[in-house]
């Protein structure tokens, strides 16, 4: 199976209980937080689903995407293992491509 990693910085997502998210209280939240998010934030969550929908229309189920954030112990680990750089960063099969749908999709190929 192809793997994809994209590691980014993303907003934080909360979800409601699912009696909460029957009213509008799911739709507010998500409201909230994309309105709280920081460019930078949808910038990366804009590559990231771009790049996403290109692989599985691609390549369907044999891809699987893991989005990891750049903050937490496995975003930190890779950055220093593959000495990422700033911005939303991509792994295909644990080797470091550019963060742009063409050179990922040439890279699963």
């Amino acid at each position: 199976m192809k793997e994809i990693e994209i590691v980014g910085l993303y907003g934080a997502q909360l979800r409601p209980c699912s009696v909460c998210d029957v009213t509008e209280l799911g739709e507010k939240l998500a409201r909230e937080q994309a309105s709280e998010a920081t460019d930078a934030a949808r910038r990366d969550s804009d590559l990231a689903y771009a790049i996403a929908e290109r692989a599985f229309s691609r390549f369907g189920t044999d891809v699987r995407v893991r989005l990891t954030p750049i903050d937490s112990p496995r975003g930190l680990w890779l950055t220093l293992r593959h000495r990422l750089g700033g911005g939303l960063q991509v792994l295909v099969n644990g080797r470091k491509v550019a963060p742009e749908p063409g050179k990922v999709l040439d890279a699963l190929a």
